[in-house]
C-alpha cells in the first residue's frame, strides 16, 4: 500500500515465559516500526508552486535567450564576477534547484524549450514542473 516506504524495527519481538508453581509468567517485549521512505524512491513528483518556471528575460516564454542568459550567469559566477541578474533571475536560473547555477540548468532549459515545439508541455510552471517529474523519473530518481 506505501510502494514508496519500508517499516524498520529497532529491536526483535522477544517473548519468555516462567513458571512458578501454580502460575506462569509470560513477558513478551514488541518494538513498533517506523515507516521511513525508501531511499531510491522518494516521490520527488514536483509541484508547480515548487518551480520558477527558468524564464530568465521574463518575456513569457522560455528559448534560446534564457539558456544563453544562464550560461552568462554560470560563467560569471565562476570567474567571481557580479553576473548583473536580479535575486528572482538568478533563482530562475537554478533550473534543477540545486542551489547553484551550473551549465546543467542550461541544457536543462534547453531540452525544456525543445520540448515545448511538440505541444507535451506548455510554457508556464505547470508544464515545467510536469517536465521536471518526468525527467527526474525517467532517470530513475522517482
Amino acid at each position: 500500500m506505501l510502494p514508496n516506504y519500508y517499516f524498520q524495527v529497532r529491536e526483535p519481538d522477544v517473548e519468555w515465559s516462567e513458571s512458578h508453581g501454580v502460575y506462569t509468567i509470560t513477558v513478551k517485549f514488541m518494538a513498533l516500526p517506523e515507516i521511513k521512505p525508501k531511499p531510491n524512491k522518494i516521490d520527488r513528483t514536483v509541484r508547480p508552486e515548487d518551480v520558477v518556471l527558468p524564464d530568465i528575460n521574463g518575456d513569457g516564454y522560455v528559448n534560446s535567450i534564457d539558456v544563453s542568459m544562464i550560461l552568462a550567469a554560470y560563467s560569471a559566477i565562476s570567474t567571481g564576477q557580479d553576473p548583473g541578474l536580479t535575486d528572482a533571475q538568478l533563482k530562475a536560473c537554478d533550473a534543477d534547484m540545486d542551489g547553484k547555477i551550473t551549465s546543467a540548468d542550461a541544457s536543462l532549459v534547453a531540452d525544456f524549450y525543445a520540448k515545448l515545439s511538440t505541444g507535451k508541455y506548455t510554457c508556464d510552471n505547470e508544464g515545467w514542473a510536469a517536465f521536471l517529474t518526468d525527467k527526474w523519473r525517467n532517470k530513475g530518481v522517482i
